[in-house]
């Protein structure tokens, strides 16, 4: 930065090498916008680039047993969620292995990247967090089992085609520097409070109805006590279905099971504290007077969708007096939390189940970007963009 300096009479002078300084400024910056306009313009995702990229998805769903629909949309909840501080998250293709809640992550990340960069310089237009984003999309896509939540509805066929859930959109930068070390997440053993504090609107940015809607893809997959510590078990199996089985779970209505109907009754849940390496204990829910084999699991984080836990947030233990006495007995005897409606009516209906989870996960992809996302163009109707620069203007021509 530099300073004009002051006349003896109070006014400022402007020597000939601060107005070659400010004139090369202005020209620097000019220089800059126009750059960067024709890198935007040249830097447009094809749908020769988009049908590509889904089919590689399509075809590590297939082949590479580390990639599976539940990593890869956890891979775009920590990517586009982590941030050092609240509020400050966004997608933007950075991963910090290092970091102990992104542990069980490191081989889908390793598989997408080198699909990623054999695929360069084809893909080039295409920037590592549009294809985060665009691999969970696929993966929602895949697994989500329309068909199954509406014939279960007694509604076929279904008024949904999961091919055209989602949006596929493009224009996110990748992060210029390493990324930090210490993400902020919800924690397992957090309550409700907690859980809209760090993924609402002052966290990841997602409104009430969005987080309780994406926490359904916890009907993919599971946890082991390697990665995070909970586990082990699947949330709401089968693994490889999305559908509102969490949400059924959660609020207490029967499960679909593997047939396609429902379970004659809703499963009652008590917290239990399990030891772990190291003399570690969490606190977690487990199907009370479960049948053999039934290791379903779900968080604090999970029930708060539901109710609200009278929680010691720091071990996860419930706490307090009758209200926790009640919990302890059965969850469905705590009180209700102020997520619950919105948790109903997700359990209940599954056109609004699909239409809110994919519209969360758009949401979630596209917020805090700093430009507009964009659809991918045909390849005839892209454009190149030559720039011209004068002194202090540009003229920008279009072929």
């Amino acid at each position: 930065r530099w300073r004009e300096k002051p006349n003896t009479n109070g006014t400022r002078a402007t020597s000939a090498t601060q107005l070659a300084l400010r004139y090369t400024m202005t020209s620097a910056a000019v220089l800059l916008a126009a750059t960067l306009a024709a890198a935007a313009a040249r830097a447009q995702v094809t749908t020769a680039i988009e049908s590509a990229a889904v089919a590689a998805v399509e075809e590590l769903l297939a082949t590479d047993a580390a990639v599976t629909h539940a990593k890869l949309l956890r891979l775009a909840f920590h990517d586009a969620g982590g941030a050092a501080t609240i509020g400050a998250a966004r997608a933007d293709g950075c991963i910090n292995l290092a970091n102990p809640a992104h542990a069980g992550l490191g081989d889908v990340v390793a598989a997408l990247d080198a699909r990623y960069d054999a695929e360069m310089p084809a893909w080039q237009a295409l920037t590592r967090a549009d294809w985060y984003a665009l691999a969970a999309v696929v993966a929602a896509r895949d697994a989500a089992d329309v068909a199954g939540e509406f014939r279960a509805a007694g509604v076929s066929p279904a008024p949904l085609d999961a091919a055209t859930l989602g949006t596929l959109q493009y224009g996110r930068p990748d992060c210029d520097a390493a990324p930090e070390l210490y993400d902020v997440f919800p924690s397992g053993h957090g309550g409700t409070a907690h859980v809209r504090g760090v993924m609402g609107a002052a966290g990841f940015g997602l409104s009430d109805a969005h987080v309780v809607a994406l926490l359904g893809a916890h009907s993919l997959g599971g946890a082991q006590p390697r990665n995070s510590g909970f586990g082990p078990g699947p949330w709401a199996p089968p693994v490889a279905r999305l559908d509102a089985n969490f949400h059924r779970q959660a609020v207490g209505v029967p499960v679909r099971v593997r047939g396609g109907g429902f379970a004659t009754t809703a499963d009652d849940w008590h917290q239990v504290a399990e030891q772990r390496a190291g003399g570690v204990v969490v606190h977690q829910w487990r199907v009370t007077n479960a049948a053999d084999g039934d290791n379903r699991f779900m968080l604090n984080s999970d029930f708060a969708l539901m109710y609200d836990l009278p929680l010691d947030e720091a071990t996860g233990a419930l706490v307090g007096g009758a209200d926790a006495d009640a919990c302890r007995a059965s969850v469905r005897a705590c009180r209700l939390s102020s997520l619950g409606t919105e948790a109903l009516a997700l359990a209940g209906d599954p056109h609004y189940f699909f239409t809110q989870f994919f519209d969360a996960l758009d949401t979630m992809l596209a917020i805090r970007q700093p430009q507009p996302l964009v659809a991918a163009v045909d390849a005839a109707t892209t454009t190149t963009t030559t720039t011209t620069t004068t002194t202090a203007t540009t003229t920008t021509t279009t072929t």
